[in-house]
């Protein structure tokens, strides 16, 4: 079984928190029902489901894992935002769906804090996973998901940083051509 262990998930009755956590000493996942109104689809909570059960797993590295989490949290939200998109791809749901979920959940505040954040900007969080599928499963950008309204006001909001990203990609491979 890969070394996959399990990860209890349980519901919290709390209308007014939309979230979904991860308790990583008992590996237990969390997620609120304030958080289920903004989840459109099975494909959309399998991505919630897996970028909790990327922490969970992450967490059974032991007591050194867990204060690294806890000191770079940034860091592991983007580790656990790409595990979860290989997790979605396995089990047969669309990777999209993390972007279109993460575009509705996603924090986007004014100022990045630093090390008092533990979550990085939803926007950056987002460029981030688009670059992952665009690299890793790039069929999934021609799915009947990449073709809905909400993708396409994503690609369009964040035109510069694609375009910026597919540019530099293309570089590097004319580079290793020549």
């Amino acid at each position: 079984t890969n070394g996959l262990k399990r990860a209890p998930i349980m519901v919290e009755r709390n209308w007014r928190v939309a979230n979904a956590s991860t308790n990583t000493y008992t590996k237990s996942i969390f997620i609120s029902v304030g958080l289920l109104p903004y989840i459109d689809s099975d494909d959309e909570l399998a991505f919630v489901l897996s970028h909790e059960l990327a922490h969970a797993q992450e967490a059974y590295g032991g007591a050194l894992k867990l204060i690294a989490m806890k000191c770079n949290g940034k860091k592991y939200e983007y580790k656990s935002d790409l595990t979860a998109i290989d997790y979605m791809v396995k089990a047969g749901y669309n990777p999209v769906a993390s972007i279109l979920v993460g575009n509705k959940i996603f924090d986007e505040p004014l100022w990045d804090w630093g090390f008092t954040y533990t979550h990085p900007k939803g926007s950056k969080r987002l460029i981030a996973m688009y670059e992952y599928i665009y690299k890793k499963y790039p069929q999934y950008l021609n799915s009947d998901l990449a073709k809905t309204d909400s993708f396409q006001d994503f690609l369009n909001q964040n035109e510069k940083e694609i375009s910026a990203f597919k540019q530099g990609r293309d570089a590097k491979k004319l580079e290793s051509s020549l």
